[in-house]
């Protein structure tokens, strides 16, 4: 169980090294929301592609990828294939999850900065 642990934290150091690597491409660390579209009303299926998404999203009954065409214009249709693969989706969110107190917590003030109030 050690030896798990230790690969995926490595995999955890790559994968944010990678976003700070890369910063101008859409951010690696981010939502991703699943399109909620019915593409055949005959049947009831539903687009369901995970798209790329800003942290502050979060995913909603109604989501459908051309929600997202705000920051990611190319993904914001039905017809545009899924950038990662389902399982690669869901790896990435089990990280972000993880990451989330991290990357939403409010920056502290040094304590040597501090008068002694």
């Amino acid at each position: 169980m050690m030896q798990r642990k230790g690969i995926e934290s490595l995999s955890l150091i790559s994968f944010v090294e990678e976003n700070q690597r890369n910063p101008t491409r859409l951010s690696s660390i981010g939502n991703w929301l699943q399109c909620q579209e019915i593409i055949n009303r005959a049947n009831g299926t539903v687009c369901g592609k995970w798209r790329r998404a800003p942290l502050f999203e979060v995913q909603a009954d109604d989501w459908e990828c051309f929600c997202g065409i705000h920051w990611d214009p190319y993904h914001a249709d039905c017809a545009v294939p899924q950038e990662l693969e389902t399982d690669q989706v869901l790896k990435q969110l089990k990280y972000i999850e993880m990451l989330r107190p991290q990357l939403t917590a409010k920056p502290r003030k040094s304590d040597c900065n501090s008068s002694g109030d």
